[in-house]
């Protein structure tokens, strides 16, 4: 049995001795690709929550209470919803 190099090994959290990673499952490269796309996500996750917070501001306060919303939980309803 030949020795895998060290790029194909890994730790697991809960075992301390190393294991081949899965081929296609766990390389580097799609570790790296799924971390860009989870931070593509969360960056437009944000310009969504902005821009809803952005339209509730510009409307007048009536409009708000017409809604049952206070101008200072605004924030709060878009991140988390009612």
């Amino acid at each position: 049995m030949t020795a895998l190099p060290r790029e194909l090994m890994t730790v697991s959290p809960y075992e301390h001795r190393a294991r081949p990673i899965e081929p296609g499952t766990g390389s580097w490269t799609m570790i790296l690709v799924r971390s860009i796309k989870r931070a593509m996500w969360r960056i437009e996750h944000e310009r969504r929550i902005r821009r809803g917070i952005d339209e509730l501001m510009a409307l007048d306060d009536r409009m708000l209470a017409d809604m049952g919303v206070s101008r200072s939980n605004i924030e709060y309803l878009a991140r988390h919803g009612r």
